[in-house]
């Protein structure tokens, strides 16, 4: 085992690097600045850095400068593959990349490949930077010689289950069409990122080692940390652990080949699709150029969002299509632009798209609007303060972009060209590009007697049945398993997959869970090793198959979920009986599990943002509730395995279980299956009766409550207000009122805060159902620093006008019905989507078919018992508003709101009156 990088003297060498620059701060046109470091180390690792001190974490980016371009002919895919290798063992450690890296408490850890780069990336404390820069630098290192035929086999069977799953979508075949079309075949980007499967079977190991060597070197990477770092620190560690890579040689890059398309392509698809649809396609150019930052601006007002040109015309004034969308797909030497969407059922496809190129072409001889214009780069701001505020994020961009372009601060220089855009200047540019040849794709909706079907419709009359309300109830099929387990099935043949559930009969409420803290914990362990198999081995296995599992933890059910391929379903449904049965709750992985979630804490504490859902049901429910029970540090460390087992033993058992499967599956097949796999599973204790805990509170008033952060780049606001008991009649009032006031884009809040006025990229309300508590009101948004006051005051005012002078309308009933009943078909076009269904309706004692089919209720909705029940939810009920700023600059204007006594509070809970 080498280990001549890692016996180097510290001291020695720190002074192994050439900076480049120091201490850089770079300004944006309207004067936001951002600091950054960048530097380069002898062996050619170039090294990006993003300090913000207001982070506990660091997140480290190591950026390849090899995708799936540089793959040769009977190679494809090996980009990509190689990224799943890389979290391999090494010879320097026994187990894989993420079991190492939830040692140094990582808050996250993953990668992914496309054309042009692989990024590795990762975040974690601060005090763990030197653990993890051994453990990147050391996979970057010795990974090789850990390479073998049986790793590179396996992994080439999980790439291929990736590969098919990612095959599952019915535009697959449109997505093929339009690479292929935009990029011939000797450009880099002609065939997919993921690749052929011929291509991996052929793989070997002399494969994967060249490619390792050939492009895994220091002069073809570029390494990024940005958070709680600083230059000095980087300069002296980097270096040190980085140092004993070899050079290497930066990959040749092709910089620009934009190709162009000799003609107009027209090209039809059939496919199992919701609605059919149409998209045009132009080259574009790359990232670096500045046409791409003018071309932006113009395609998001064409067609970007709900008040732009397209959208205005065809689907609110002349009712044609129900959605439109536009895309720019960017990349290093060259991308392409997509414009479309979808049409009315009962539409001509071929008219609408000859009638929307004729429009778009009538804007592209027109004028820019320029409020439109205003409003974009309004909006571009607020999401560059919300990319500042996440340093993250903004790093990885920044390490982007300098692995492509040798220009690590492209995203600001973009940003200031797209604010300093003049109307002349983007119409001209979109009209350079836009005015090309272009790619039409026609995407019909699969019907049974397409030809036929065809034949007999009238297209010249609008026919009566616009969209399909009505969904087709699939039937539940229910049995028993030998052992009294009810087991509930939809079958979907649509695909290979099967999606499930086992919903255990408690939750947070329950009063027999243990230690607080416990329940998490016991969760999360089910997949870290059984009695059978260790952590690593069931991890291999699962992959494998193909299977996923995750667990859901609310007032009263506990939900233990799993997706499978249907070829795979036998094996995968006896690693699954295995884990929640008989799982081992392993030592090693429960010291891990307790050390993530003490980072949690912490992190927590450092981010106070996150804390404010905490503090809403702290108010909501008291702070002795289970529902606001902070966990500390303390009550976690104090939990063993035999606090583990005794929560396994009294809660997870087959009398208190239903099992939901949904997929490619019918009932006899699934009976058999888990009959073999869990009718043997037993208690000897008496049947269980959950008893839950009440999460009522009566003494609630107005109030403000602040959470300081006094770094906040924006201010994040939370009203809450208890609407009562839950009751399932007026659920479907509930969601139109909420949906009328905040719960959509074109809401009266959203459209007051963010379309009006631009304070905000988003604001989101609406009324939240729980069986175990009362009905909640909330809305939530983060605004401008300077117009908190002003944000405040309006979504106050926009809820008293709904109740006085301003009362739901007919328009506004109106529009939600046809939304909600025109998309209710496209609810369910997933097995997800059936499981939930089937939760729902368990959880809440409704019946099952009337809640897929709601169209009929919907419709008897009406705008007088609307606005009577939204003023016996809302009116005269005390508001909680929760703010997450600068306390010092925002206590005085609070308590000049007079809205309620004003608190403080940590991200604890601890609320506390201000003096």
């Amino acid at each position: 085992m080498k280990k001549k990088h890692l016996t180097t003297s510290l001291a020695a060498i720190t002074l192994i690097f050439s900076a480049i620059a120091t201490g850089k701060t770079i300004n944006t046109v309207d004067n936001i600045p951002f600091e950054y470091d960048q530097f380069t180390t002898e062996n050619g690792l170039r090294v990006v850095i993003y300090p913000d001190k207001s982070k506990n974490s660091i997140t480290m980016s190591l950026i390849y400068n090899v995708g799936s371009a540089d793959e040769p002919k009977g190679k494809t895919g090996f980009a990509h593959l190689f990224e799943h290798l890389m979290f391999a063992p090494t010879p320097n450690r026994k187990e894989d990349y993420f079991t190492s890296a939830k040692e140094a408490g990582t808050l996250m850890a993953n990668a992914f490949t496309n054309n042009d780069i692989t990024h590795y990336f990762a975040s974690f404390p601060k005090e763990a930077l030197d653990y993890m820069l051994w453990l990147e630098s050391d996979r970057m290192l010795y990974l090789p010689e850990a390479i073998n035929k049986e790793m590179v086999d396996k992994e080439i069977e999980v790439v291929k289950n990736e590969k098919r799953q990612r095959g599952n979508t019915p535009y697959k075949n449109y997505m093929d069409s339009l690479r292929k079309t935009i990029y011939p075949i000797d450009h880099p980007y002609n065939h997919e990122i993921v690749g052929s499967m011929e291509d991996l079977d052929a793989a070997t190991v002399d494969d994967v080692k060249n490619w390792f060597t050939t492009y895994y070197v220091a002069s073809n990477a570029v390494l990024v940390l940005s958070g709680n770092i600083d230059l000095k620190t980087a300069k002296e560690k980097i270096p040190y652990y980085f140092g004993g890579i070899p050079k290497g040689k930066k990959s040749d890059k092709i910089e620009s080949w934009v190709t162009t398309l000799s003609s107009d392509i027209e090209e039809s698809f059939n496919a199992d699709v919701e609605a059919s649809s149409f998209y045009f396609s132009w080259p574009s150019p790359n990232r670096s150029d500045k046409d791409n930052d003018l071309l932006s601006i113009g395609v998001d007002i064409l067609a970007g969002t709900e008040n732009s040109y397209l959208n205005e015309l065809f689907i609110d004034k002349l009712n044609l299509m129900t959605s439109i969308s536009q895309h720019i797909n960017v990349n290093r030497n060259s991308g392409y632009i997509t414009i479309g969407g979808t049409i009315k059922e009962g539409g001509n496809i071929n008219d609408i798209a000859q009638q929307f190129e004729f429009e778009l072409n009538k804007f592209l001889n027109g004028k820019i609007d320029e409020k439109k214009l205003k409003l974009f780069k309004s909006q571009e701001k607020m999401k560059l303060l919300k990319f500042k505020e996440h340093s993250a994020n903004l790093g990885q961009e920044l390490g982007n972009s300098e692995t492509m372009y040798n220009n690590a601060v492209l995203p600001i220089e973009s940003y200031n060209n797209k604010i300093n855009a003049s109307p002349k200047e983007i119409i001209s540019t979109m009209r350079n590009w836009l005015s090309k040849n272009r790619y039409l794709a026609l995407i019909h909706r699969n019907t049974k007697n397409a030809d036929e079907f065809a034949d007999k419709v009238d297209r010249t009359k609008k026919p009566d049945l616009i969209f399909n309300e009505k969904v087709d109830v699939l039937p539940v099929e229910t049995v028993s398993l030998s052992n009294g387990i009810e087991l509930s099935v939809i079958t979907r043949t649509d695909n290979q997959l099967v999606s499930g559930e086992l919903s255990f009969d408690f939750g947070k409420l329950s009063t027999e869970q243990g230690k607080p803290g416990v329940a998490n914990l016991a969760l999360s362990l089910l997949t870290k090793g059984s009695q059978k198999h260790k952590y690593a081995d069931l991890m291999a296995d699962m992959r494998k198959l193909g299977l996923s599992i995750g667990t859901d933890y609310n007032s009263d059910k506990t939900t233990i979920s799993f997706n499978a391929l249907s070829p795979n379903l036998k094996d995968s449904i006896a690693l699954l009986s295995e884990v929640i049965t008989t799982p081992a709750f392993p030592e090693e992985q429960l010291e891990k599990e307790k050390e993530q979630m003490r980072n949690e804490f912490i992190s927590m504490e450092n981010t106070p943002q996150r804390a404010s859902e905490h503090i809403v049901n702290t108010i909501l429910f008291g702070p002795d509730n289970a529902l606001a029970r902070q966990q500390s540090i303390e009550n976690i460390s104090s939990i063993n395995n035999v606090d583990l087992f005794k929560f396994h033993s009294s809660n997870i058992r087959p009398d208190n279980v239903k099992i939901r499967l949904v997929g490619d599956i019918d009932i006899n097949t699934a009976k058999n299956i888990l009959e073999e796999h869990f009718a043997s599973w037993n208690v000897d204790k008496n049947p269980i009766k959950s008893k839950f805990e009440s999460a009522y509170q009566s003494d609630l008033e107005n109030k403000i409550i602040l959470i300081n952060d006094p770094d906040a780049q924006q201010t994040q606001i939370t009203a809450v207000i208890d609407a009562g008991k839950y009751l399932h009649e007026e659920e479907e009032s509930l969601d139109a009122i909420g949906s009328i006031l905040g719960g959509s884009m074109t809401s009266r809040i959203n459209s007051n805060l963010r379309l009006d006025k631009g304070w905000t990229y988003g604001a989101r309300g609406g009324f939240f159902n729980d069986p175990m508590t009362p009905v909640i009101f909330k809305v939530k948004t983060t605004v401008q620093k300077d117009k908190t006051t002003e944000s405040i005051v309006e979504i106050s005012n926009e809820i008293k006008k709904m109740l006085s002078t301003k009362p739901i309308t007919e328009k506004e009933l109106s529009d939600y019905i046809t939304n909600a009943t025109k998309s209710n078909s496209s609810k369910y076009e997933t097995n997800s989507s059936w499981l939930y269904v089937l939760r729902y309706a368990d959880r809440f004692g409704v019946d099952y078919k009337k809640l897929v089919d709601n169209s009929a209720e919907i419709k008897s909705l009406n705008v007088n018992s609307l606005n009577k029940l939204a003023k016996s939810k809302l009116d005269n009920k005390s508001i909680s508003w929760i703010i997450v700023g600068d306390i010092n600059e925002l206590k005085t204007k609070m308590q000049n709101l007079n809205f309620g006594r004003v608190y403080t509070s940590d991200t604890n809970g601890n609320i506390k009156p201000i003096n």
